[in-house]
C-alpha cells in the first residue's frame, strides 16, 4: 500500500511489490502471487505528458504557505487605502513580499523546464513551494507553483499558462469582462477565459518588480496565443484530476519582512499603476474641460476618475467645483467622498441636498440609508431601505446588510468597506 511514506522519498529507490491475483477458472477459486522490483521515484518527480499535473505541487493548505499569506493579504486588506480591484492589491501584496523576502529564479542545469517539457517521457524536478521558500531560488516551474499556491490560500483563484519551452501563471481578478473594461484602461493585458478576467504574470520577474512581470506575461500571451501555442489550465480544474499533496514536517524558518517594508513596496507599485492609469485620461479631460467652458459634466467625470482610484482629495476638488454649477451627480459623488473618509454628518447633509429635489434617486436614498448605519440612527436606516426596496430592488439586495440580523452583522460589516460606494459618473 502507498501510504504518505512515499511523501519521503528523496532519492529514486527500488522496492519489492507483491501482485496477488484471485481468479475463477472452470469454477475453481484459484490465486496467484507474484513478486516484483519496481522503481520509486522521489517526490519531486513528474513528467509533462500532462501540464496539468504540477497542480499537485500547489499545496495552498501547507503551514508554511499559510504562515507567510495570511500576514502579507491581512495588512494589504486593512492598511492598503487606494480603491484598487482587491485581488489585484493581495496579489501585488504576495508578489512584493516574495521580492522582499529573496526568492530568485535560477534555470535547473540538469532539469531546466524548456528541455524537459518537449519530452514526455523525460522526468522533471518540480519543487514544492515550501521547498521553494526555503531554498530561496526556483525554475519557471517552480515559481509558477509557488506563486499559485500563495494565491490559492488566500481565495484568489489562479491559472497554468504554458508557451513553447515556457511556463508562467495567471490569477483571476474576480470580476466580469465588463466590469474591467469600465475599470481599466488597458483590455489587452488580461485573459478572458472560462467567464473571468486573468492578470497573467512572467513569474520569474521578481526582481523586476509586479508592474514589469504583469506586462510581460501580457505580451507573451498575445504573441503565442493567436497561434494556438498557449496552453492555459485553471488550477481548480487541474485539481479534479491531479490533487494537491502535501509533504510532513513544518518546514525551514521562513522569516517575513516587516509590514512596513511590505506596505511601502505596495503602495510604491499601486501609486504606479494608478499615475499609469489615470495620466492619460485626465490630460485628455482637462483639455476637454477647457475646451468647454467649464463643463459640469466633464469636471465631474474628472472627479470620478480620481475617485475611482482613491484620490480623494483631488476628487473632492472636482466634485465641489460641478456642485458650485449645480449638477447634482456631483452631489453624489461628493456625498460618497464624504463617506468614504468617516465625515458622515457632511456626507448625509450633502445626499440630504440631492434627495429634497430628487426624493426618487436610488443612490441618494442609498448614501442616506448608509450614513445612518453608521450614525446607529437604525429606524431612518429602515424608512430609507424600504424606500430603496421599491425604487431599485437591485440595489437593496446588494446592500441588504443594513437590515440583517445581528448575527450577520460581523459580515456585514465586512461587506460596507469604506471603498464600496455607488459613484455617479453622469
Amino acid at each position: 500500500l502507498f501510504t504518505e511514506k512515499v511523501m519521503g522519498i528523496t532519492e529514486a529507490t527500488i522496492t519489492q511489490a507483491e501482485i496477488i491475483i484471485d481468479y475463477t477458472y472452470k469454477e475453481q477459486e484459484l490465486k496467484k502471487t507474484l513478486v516484483e522490483s519496481i522503481r520509486l521515484f522521489d517526490r519531486n518527480a513528474i513528467t509533462w505528458d500532462d501540464d496539468r499535473k504540477a497542480a499537485a505541487f500547489v499545496t495552498s493548505k501547507d503551514p508554511v504557505v499559510l504562515k507567510f499569506t495570511k500576514n502579507v493579504a491581512g495588512i494589504v486588506r486593512e492598511r492598503s487605502k487606494t480603491s484598487v480591484n482587491l485581488n489585484l492589491k493581495i496579489a501585488i501584496g504576495l508578489f512584493e513580499s516574495v521580492r522582499l523576502y529573496g526568492i530568485s529564479y535560477v534555470i535547473d542545469p540538469k532539469t531546466p523546464y524548456a528541455v524537459f517539457s518537449k519530452d514526455s517521457t523525460s522526468l522533471d524536478f518540480l519543487q514544492f513551494p515550501r521547498q521553494t521558500m526555503v531554498y530561496k531560488a526556483g525554475d519557471c516551474d517552480d515559481l509558477s507553483v509557488l506563486y499559485c499556491a500563495l494565491l490559492e490560500s488566500v481565495g484568489i483563484e489562479t491559472a497554468f499558462i504554458t508557451a513553447p519551452g515556457h511556463i508562467f501563471m495567471a490569477f483571476s481578478l474576480g470580476i466580469s469582462e465588463e466590469d474591467a473594461g469600465k475599470t481599466f484602461s488597458n483590455p489587452d493585458e488580461f485573459i478572458y477565459e472560462n467567464e473571468q478576467v486573468w492578470v497573467p504574470v512572467e513569474i520569474t520577474l521578481f526582481k523586476e518588480g509586479f508592474l514589469k512581470a504583469w506586462q510581460t506575461g501580457a505580451r507573451e500571451w498575445r504573441k503565442y496565443n493567436p497561434g494556438g501555442e498557449t496552453g492555459f489550465f485553471p488550477i481548480h480544474q487541474a485539481w479534479s484530476l491531479y490533487e494537491p499533496v502535501g509533504i510532513a514536517g513544518t518546514g525551514g524558518d521562513v522569516k517575513i519582512q516587516g509590514n512596513e517594508k511590505i506596505l511601502e513596496a505596495v503602495h510604491s507599485v499601486l501609486d504606479t499603476f494608478v499615475r499609469r492609469e489615470i495620466e492619460p485620461l485626465v490630460q485628455k479631460l482637462k483639455s476637454q474641460i477647457a475646451e468647454s467652458n467649464e463643463s459640469p459634466r466633464l469636471i465631474n467625470k474628472l472627479g470620478f476618475i480620481y475617485a475611482r482610484y482613491g484620490l480623494l482629495e483631488p476628487a473632492e476638488q472636482q466634485f465641489l467645483l460641478a456642485v458650485d454649477k449645480d449638477y447634482l451627480p456631483a452631489g453624489i459623488n461628493l456625498g460618497n467622498v464624504y463617506y468614504l473618509k468617516g465625515e458622515y454628518d457632511k456626507s448625509l447633509s450633502q445626499f440630504q441636498k440631492v434627495y429634497d429635489r430628487q426624493s426618487y434617486n436610488t443612490k441618494a436614498i442609498l448614501g442616506l440609508a448608509r450614513n445612518y448605519y453608521q450614525l446607529e440612527n437604525y429606524s431612518q436606516v429602515n424608512a430609507y431601505y424600504q424606500k430603496l426596496k421599491v425604487e431599485s430592488p437591485e440595489l437593496a439586495e446588494k446592500y441588504a446588510y443594513l437590515v440583517s440580523s445581528e448575527e450577520t452583522g460581523e459580515r456585514a460589516s465586512l461587506f460596507a468597506a469604506k471603498e464600496e460606494v455607488e459613484w455617479s459618473e453622469e
